[in-house]
């Protein structure tokens, strides 16, 4: 009776600890994400939010953290504003050990006063060599009152980028002469103004003269805290040029922690 006994629980055990060890080891798929896009009033309050590029179940649970979501309100020349929000969000998608799933947020990229058109696609050709620097690309866009683009200005890197990262910068350039985003208006009149477009990449030293590509948007969805000081110095600087010329197109700021949340 006692072997037996002995030999259920050793069995109980093991079980137990295959079911642990299989749970520790589930696959986690770092591929999922939602395109999220609503409106923020005067306020700082999110409405018509709208959520796709996700499963329906997925989905929904995105669209009830985003509506307890905080934003700095846009601002038009020192006044806040109503004005869109999207970008896309990164989550981390992990299965269990009793058939499920548990998923978190990690990162929310291109957004910051976002536009529901997305940015055209295209490859990267950094040609021979090994890409060995860190460099973050910023260009200033110019918007016409349609949304189409007016000008493009290279500001970042502040010195000449690598020769390697040309083919970079050259993509980048053209992508965005191809870009049309979503017209701003004030009190129903639409404006003109501008952005400040940032494109970060990371040296892939076993990649043979290719890049990781880090965050990829408007500037007001960076973390700076996450880049070189002196690129954070440059971003800073630009988006004050803006808001002294009173041009910088208004864009609501998430205030509310993304990475690392449980949905």
């Amino acid at each position: 009776m006692r072997l037996a006994v002995l030999a259920s629980s050793l069995a109980i055990a093991t079980l137990a600890l295959g079911s642990a060890h299989a749970q520790e080891k589930s696959p986690v798929d770092t591929d999922v994400r939602a395109h999220v896009t609503m409106r923020v009033d005067e306020q700082g309050q999110p409405s018509d939010i709208k959520v796709t590029g996700a499963s329906p179940d997925i989905g929904a649970l995105v669209y009830k953290r985003a509506k307890e979501w905080k934003f700095k309100p846009a601002q038009w020349q020192g006044k806040p504003i109503s004005a869109p929000f999207s970008g896309w969000l990164k989550l981390d998608a992990q299965s269990t050990a009793a058939g499920g799933f548990t998923v978190r947020m990690s990162a929310l990229d291109g957004g910051a006063g976002g536009d529901s058109t997305e940015m055209p696609s295209r490859a990267d050709d950094l040609g021979g060599g090994k890409f060995l620097s860190h460099v973050v690309f910023g260009y200033v866009v110019d918007l016409r009152t349609d949304g189409s683009v007016a000008s493009i200005k290279a500001v970042l890197p502040r010195r000449a980028p690598p020769m390697q990262a040309q083919g970079v910068a050259r993509n980048i350039e053209g992508m965005l002469k191809l870009w049309r985003g979503e017209p701003r208006s004030v009190e129903g009149k639409a404006v003109a103004c501008s952005r400040l477009y940032l494109e970060e990449h990371k040296p892939n030293l076993m990649g043979r003269g290719t890049s990781t590509t880090g965050y990829r948007g408007w500037a007001e969805g960076a973390d700076l805290a996450a880049f070189p000081d002196d690129v954070a110095l440059g971003v800073q600087e630009e988006l004050s040029a803006l808001d002294e010329q009173g041009t910088r197109c208004p864009a609501p700021v998430l205030e509310t922690k993304v990475a690392g949340v449980a949905l």
